[in-house]
């Protein structure tokens, strides 16, 4: 029953069940939640995942499944039984998806970030720490780095992860449990000061904060930049994430002119 449930979750975060969107951008979480429950769940998943992604037609329900499997990939390690299968399934659509660069970049982190999951002993060097780092479109990457690691560095290694040419117009913000505000953060912070704080702040409010990567601000007259794929992807997931989060006091004739 359990897992008939989560299935109906996988269907409502890809789209091919029509549920309220407030709703579904929660899905994701709660998919990842119930995977980590237990192992044999955790294939279960993987494997209705996978279901969903096969021989799918619809280009914004593969999009969706593929950063559902990158989230999974990043925090649920399959079985030795069903391990293999899935990074052959994932190698598969590498060269599969060779006329969807965002699909594709996204399977060769699925692959990345599982196989650094399944080995995390040998991956990690001592001083290193592994940051989730949200996007604004509720996706997530992985980075390990050094715990002496600023913002501003590891805003330089999210461009190179997302093959974004313009990296510096993002930049890091708290993403605490609970608020809809984004706190913007200095580019010198620390990481290792960073996080101390943030488990201070959780043991006093029982709120955990995350790292939010999205743009400082975008202009008027700006125009998607079709030459950085990842750049243009996420300016226009965060255009309709301020439209419908934040709507227009004035007038909207006068504002429209």
């Amino acid at each position: 029953m359990r897992a008939h449930n989560n299935f109906k979750n996988i269907l409502g975060w890809m789209h091919d069940k029509p549920v309220p969107e407030v709703q579904r951008l929660g899905y994701n979480q709660d998919i990842v939640d119930f995977a980590m429950k237990d192992s044999p769940l955790g294939d279960e998943v993987y494997v209705q995942v996978i279901k969903q992604l096969t021989k799918n037609p619809s280009k914004r329900s593969s999009l969706l499944g593929w950063k559902l499997m990158l989230s999974l990939c990043q925090q649920v390690c399959p079985t030795s039984d069903l391990i293999d299968f899935v990074r052959a399934f994932i190698s598969r659509n590498v060269e599969s998806n060779s006329d969807n660069d965002e699909i594709k970049e996204l399977c060769k982190h699925c692959l990345d970030d599982l196989n650094q999951l399944a080995q995390p002993d040998e991956e990690e060097e001592e001083d290193s720490v592994a940051i989730q780092v949200q996007l604004i479109d509720n996706s997530a990457r992985k980075l390990i780095v050094k715990r002496s690691t600023t913002l501003d560095k590891l805003g330089e290694k999210m461009g190179e992860v997302l093959k974004i040419f313009k990296h510096t117009d993002f930049s890091f913000f708290q993403l605490t449990e609970g608020l809809e505000t984004h706190r913007l953060l200095p580019a010198h912070t620390v990481l290792a000061k960073l996080l101390d704080k943030w488990e201070q702040l959780k043991s006093q409010t029982s709120r955990t904060s995350k790292l939010l990567w999205k743009r400082r601000f975008m202009r008027v007259d700006e125009k998607l930049q079709a030459g950085d794929l990842m750049h243009a992807t996420l300016t226009y997931r965060q255009a309709l994430w301020d439209y419908y989060r934040y709507p227009i006091a004035e007038d909207y004739e006068f504002f429209a002119r």
